[in-house]
């Protein structure tokens, strides 16, 4: 008894210290609709990286969170299969699994995804008795349980096998109590036959058995490491390692005989799996609580029948039912709170539409809806008391619509609803409506729908409504008198607050408007932020100056005296422009209510969190003044599905890392089969034609499946990594390279996931391999080689040719000069000699004829000169064109007193040009200076040449009389020989005529590839 005392005493103090997560009972449930191949579970276990794997009597399931995947043994050999997964599953250092059933020993082999019968009644006599797996030791030995052969070891490595007999007689007519649970302690406790059976107990390290006496009526136990629960007839039992026992329950109701299966969460909290649902003991509060199905709740326990249990490292409790497929319950303490679970829980709302709230001293959450009036919820014992309008009733609440809940200084209650205002009295259930003067319920355009409730410095309320503020005066003895003032009733308010110093804001239609107080006066100061939508108002806390304005364009941060202000959107990081509300912690930041979910907005790294319903929201959407903090520091945000209460400071300490896995692999729409290029080094090679990739990735975390993230890049063809929430990516027409596969999952406690990759090489097709690039390569190389060498003969060849062809010309060339000028040319210079000797002996006529003769002959013979010049091949430069006319202008001028320079470069590039080119600007250049000489009437003459990057010019300039348009018509036929001379050979010429003289100016473009330089000019 004394024992008892101080357990019991030891249990009272742990109840004070320890802070046990409340039971939520939602439960999310998965069946055969869902992947589960049945709706039978009766074992579960988490593997290494992080998969649920299930034992059904239809094989093995894998889920990884969104899907599952069924794996079966099938006996091709006699086309038999059992799938019945008996006792545990059990992983061994490898990451295989074991299972059992009345065949043998079962294992799914990691590498091939398969399942092998690796020892069974085709290797030993056969057995009329399921085989149990019990526990797999750092040995590698797999102990298990048959009740015909007792105890039994398997060696996974070596493949051998022991048997352990009992050592008393099972009585197996009476198996109606018989139970078999491992300990930490590496001891299986057994219990076979009936109620009064022995209590056996088997040592794995002595290989031996015990009969324990103690435990003579225990119907089952289950183990946690320092402490036992024993299972008697109407009572539980808890006993420390030190012997000490406490009965936790006694009444018939509320125990099972049936229990299956228990165990201990890291919260103090037993979880116990029967027949008659699922019973939770929770040692803080020492009280016993059983869940069970519930029709009308769809969150409820899918099956009464509970077989096992299993908690995962992210403290999610998976239970297994007999029909009703599995169950999983999240045991942290959640971010937020959801009322209701499901929408089915209270019958008596038509829907769960919150507007407004007030938490009261018991904690208790007064909310207000569209439809189904004003409602008090106790979120310790989940009961609802639901009040609405009762036309029959004058006490009764005024309308169903309630916009605002308020409790007063004076501790009234107030309820502000579509059809006015009234005083609640709890505890009579009754409403006292308030009188409004000039104001009539019986017409809809009278109608005042109460959106905002506060108290003023006197003690007076003032309500924003549809129809304008609403003033309502206290009388003695706790009456109260309401009126619409005139001066304030224009436009419909939508939120009104007052600061300390008294001043009030009102958002309306109109705007913001400031008011201050004059007795019972209210004086329009001022107005801002006129036509905009906004939704509720509230001063910022850290700095009067400041209001916060929740609006359909963001939320704005508004200075009071100076009328600036910032806008938080959409582009900031908010999770939605349209914002309801917002309410500020003890730090100043702000949690704000959207049309897409609630944003957490950091005030000091000026950054946003956005949640969404995946994360346990009612809905995206939530409601204009559905948002309160409650005494006890609670935020409360309700929207169309119900609401969310939670505390702002909320921080979760475990924040275990989820794994990252990809789950399937598909290669033009096939599913790859890892093969051992895989398995060893995670490269997956396929041919050039095998392009077409999807990949299918998990994370497993599975307390909010929903909200995790998946981010993952192939590198060598994604630029950047790609964050998202869908599962599948699929990659298409991949050149052959070799990539990377990154994938990374992030939970929604924002907590990364080590790195996943596999290599993947797509082999190029063999003509684009470099063994056979590099030999065509080589081949074309000498192609090339050989086609450049030919076709380089062949043009050396035509310039040969060509060159040969020149030679000719130019010898030809040379032999018609020297023949012109041996033949033609002296015999021309006869002629002339000849009238000269006639002329000197002949006066007269004949010495005038003879006298044109020998000038002709001489000008005949100056034009075969020049010929024989340009016919001559070594005179094919530019640099001998103007030597010759050097040598030819300084001859033509020197028997005249006239003034003539030439202005040439020193220098002259060599330039190849043709005869007809040098013809005729030899030619042009001499008429020029003959018609300079014969007309201008000058003293001076010149002749210059210039050349620059892209054409080179000659000018002839005199300072004469000038050409005049007679002169002009004169020479017409000049001018105009002049201009073709040049076009024909792409120049082009123009005249400039001064106040004294002419310059003429011809010039054309140098070849092409000339080597342009600095010339120095000389006369």
């Amino acid at each position: 008894m004394l024992k008892q005392i101080i357990f019991f005493f030891i249990l009272a103090l742990r109840i004070t210290l320890l802070n046990a997560q409340p039971i939520i009972p939602r439960f999310e449930n998965l069946g055969v609709n869902d992947g589960l191949s049945h709706s039978s579970v009766y074992n579960i276990h988490q593997d290494k990286k992080g998969y649920m794997w299930f034992g059904t009597p239809n094989g093995l399931c894998r889920y990884d969170g969104n899907h599952f995947q069924n794996y079966q043994y099938h006996d091709a050999k006699n086309n038999t299969t059992n799938n019945f997964v008996r006792g545990k599953i059990l992983e061994d250092a490898a990451g295989n699994l074991w299972f059992t059933n009345e065949n043998g020993i079962y294992k799914w082999d990691k590498n091939s995804e398969s399942v092998y019968l690796k020892w069974g009644n085709n290797l030993l006599e056969k057995s009329t008795t399921e085989y149990r797996a019990l526990l797999l030791d750092e040995n590698q030995d797999l102990w298990m349980f048959n009740l015909a052969e007792g105890i039994m070891k398997y060696n996974i490595l070596s493949a051998k096998i022991a048997k352990f007999s009992f050592p008393i007689k099972v009585n197996y007519n009476n198996l109606t109590n018989t139970f078999i649970q491992p300990d930490s302690e590496r001891k299986i406790w057994m219990k076979i036959g009936d109620n009064n059976a022995d209590l056996m107990i088997f040592d794995l390290r002595s290989n031996s058995y015990t009969v324990a006496k103690d435990y003579a009526d225990v119907r089952a136990i289950f183990f946690d490491h320092q402490q036992k629960m024993l299972v008697y007839k109407n009572k539980l039992v808890l006993e420390k390692s030190n012997g000490m026992r406490f009965i936790i329950a006694t009444n018939k109701n509320k125990t099972d005989n049936s229990y299956r299966s228990g165990i201990k969460d890291e919260y103090g909290r037993w979880w116990l799996t029967s027949a008659s649902g699922l019973s939770c003991y929770d040692e803080n509060k020492n009280a016993l609580n059983i869940f069970i199905h519930e029709n009308l709740k769809i969150n409820s326990l899918p099956f009464d029948i509970t077989t096992c249990a299993y908690i995962d490292r992210t403290n999610n409790l998976w239970v297994g039912t007999d029909g009703g497929g599995i169950a999983r319950l999240d045991l942290k303490q959640p971010r937020f709170y959801l009322f209701p679970l499901s929408m089915g829980d209270y019958p008596v709302l038509k829907d769960y539409f919150t507007k407004c709230f007030y938490e009261d001293d018991q904690q208790r959450i007064w909310f207000g809806t569209h439809s189904s009036g004003l409602n008090i919820y106790n979120p310790q014992t989940g009961s609802l008391l639901n009040f609405q309008n009762n036309p029959r009733k004058n006490n009764s609440l005024p309308g169903n619509i309630v916009g605002a809940i308020f409790r007063d200084k004076y501790k009234n209650i107030w309820i502000g609803t579509n059809a006015g205002v009234a005083i609640f009295d709890e505890n009579k259930k009754s409403f006292r409506k308030i009188t409004i003067p000039n104001y009539s319920p019986d017409f809809p355009n009278q109608g005042t729908f109460i959106n905002k409730i506060i108290q003023l410095k006197n003690g007076n309320l003032l309500c924003a409504t549809t129809r304008g503020l609403l003033k309502i005066y206290r009388k003695p003895g706790n009456k109260f008198y309401a009126e619409f003032p005139e001066h304030l009733n224009r436009f419909s308010s939508i939120d009104v607050v007052q600061l300390p110093n008294g001043t009030i804001y009102s958002a309306q239609s109109t705007g913001i408007i400031q008011l201050k107080c004059n007795g019972e006066r209210f004086d329009s100061i001022t107005t801002f932020l006129p036509g905009l939508d906004i939704k509720s108002i509230s001063i910022d806390r850290r700095d009067e100056k400041f209001m916060w304005v929740a609006s359909r364009i963001g939320l704005i941060h508004y200075n009071l005296r100076s009328g600036k202000y910032n806008l938080f959107t959409e582009k900031s990081g908010l999770g939605d422009n349209h914002v309801y509300g917002e309410l500020e912690d003890s730090l100043g930041n702000l949690w704000i209510s959207t049309n897409k979910g609630l944003s957490f907005f950091d005030i000091k790294n000026n950054k946003f969190k956005n949640y969404s319903h995946l994360h346990g929201l009612q809905s995206n959407e939530f409601n204009t003044h559905a948002f309160y903090k409650g005494a006890s520091g609670n935020f409360y945000f309700g929207g169309i599905n119900g609401f969310n209460w939670f505390k702002a400071d909320f921080k979760n300490p475990i924040k275990t890392k989820p794994q990252a896995a990809i789950t399937t692999i598909e290669n033009n729409n096939q599913i790859l089969i890892n093969d051992t290029n895989y398995i060893l080094h995670q490269l997956l090679s396929v041919p050039y034609n095998q392009n077409d990739f999807n990949f299918t990735f998990a994370a497993l975390d599975f307390t909010l499946p929903k909200a995790n993230k998946i981010q993952y890049q192939l590198e060598g063809w994604d630029e950047y990594p790609v964050i998202t929430e869908n599962k599948t990516v699929r990659y298409s027409n991949l050149p052959p390279a070799r990539y990377r596969l990154k994938l990374k999952v992030l939970n929604p406690e924002e907590v990364w996931s080590d790195e996943e990759k596999i290599d993947i090489e797509i082999r190029a097709p063999y003509w684009k391999t470099k063994p056979f690039l590099y030999i065509t390569s080589f081949l074309l190389l000498l192609l090339v080689v050989y086609i450049t060498y030919f076709f380089s003969r062949q043009k050396e060849k035509k310039k040969i040719q060509l060159l040969e062809k020149q030679l000719a010309i130019n010898a030809e060339r040379v032999r018609i000069s020297a023949d012109m000028h041996d033949e033609i040319g002296s015999g021309i210079t006869h002629i002339a000699l000849m009238s000269e000797i006639v002329q000197a002996q002949h006066n007269g006529e004949l010495k005038k004829e003879m006298q044109i003769i020998s000038s002709s002959a001489h000008k005949l013979v100056q034009t075969i000169s020049e010929i024989i010049w340009a016919l001559n091949p070594q005179n094919d430069t530019l640099e001998n064109l103007l030597a010759y006319m050097r040598e030819q202008s300084q001859q033509y001028f020197e028997p005249f007193e006239m003034a003539f320079s030439i202005h040439f470069p020193e220098e002259i590039p060599t330039i190849k040009l043709t005869n007809e080119v040098r013809r005729n600007l030899y030619l042009v250049t001499k008429e020029l200076l003959n018609n300079a000489l014969k007309h201008a009437e000058a003293s001076a003459i010149s002749l210059s040449f210039c050349i620059n990057k892209d054409h080179f010019s000659f000018t002839v300039t005199d300072n004469g009389v000038g050409i005049n348009e007679a002169k002009k018509r004169v020479n017409a036929n000049g001018i105009k020989n002049l201009k073709q001379r040049m076009n024909a050979i792409g120049g082009d010429i123009s005249w400039i005529t001064k106040e004294r003289g002419t310059e003429v100016i011809y010039s054309m473009p140098l070849p092409k590839h000339t080597t342009f330089f600095t010339f120095k000019t000389t006369a």
